[in-house]
């Protein structure tokens, strides 16, 4: 009968873990966003939508262009409300929609 017991609760343990794994919540979505660097380490979208910036290769060089327009691509989270993005590419855009630069990705 204990055997029996242990044997349930490993099998309980192992599926909670089997969900944990799978749930989207922690799951990273890769997007592009749009929207304007902020001197806090954001990016703000058109559409009020708050992105921390994640520690990484880029962020030094991102962050040189605080309060410039930017089209990021990268892995988004979200952990208890706040969005965080680790931008793997990233261009900067001109006010009028042309292309000002890119960085990351070694273009």
């Amino acid at each position: 009968m204990k055997a029996n017991k242990a044997m349930s609760a490993i099998l309980c343990l192992l599926a909670f873990i089997a969900v944990l794994i799978a749930s989207p919540a922690f799951a990273a979505e890769e997007m592009t966003i749009q929207g304007v660097i902020l001197e806090e380490g954001m990016i703000i979208t058109g559409d009020g939508e708050q992105y921390a910036i994640a520690e990484n290769d880029l962020t030094a060089e991102l962050m040189e262009n605080v309060g410039q327009q930017v089209e990021a691509t990268g892995a988004v989270t979200e952990e208890e409300g706040q969005k965080t993005i680790a931008v793997t590419s990233y261009e900067l855009i001109q006010a009028e929609g042309g292309s000002e630069g890119q960085g990351g990705g070694g273009e």
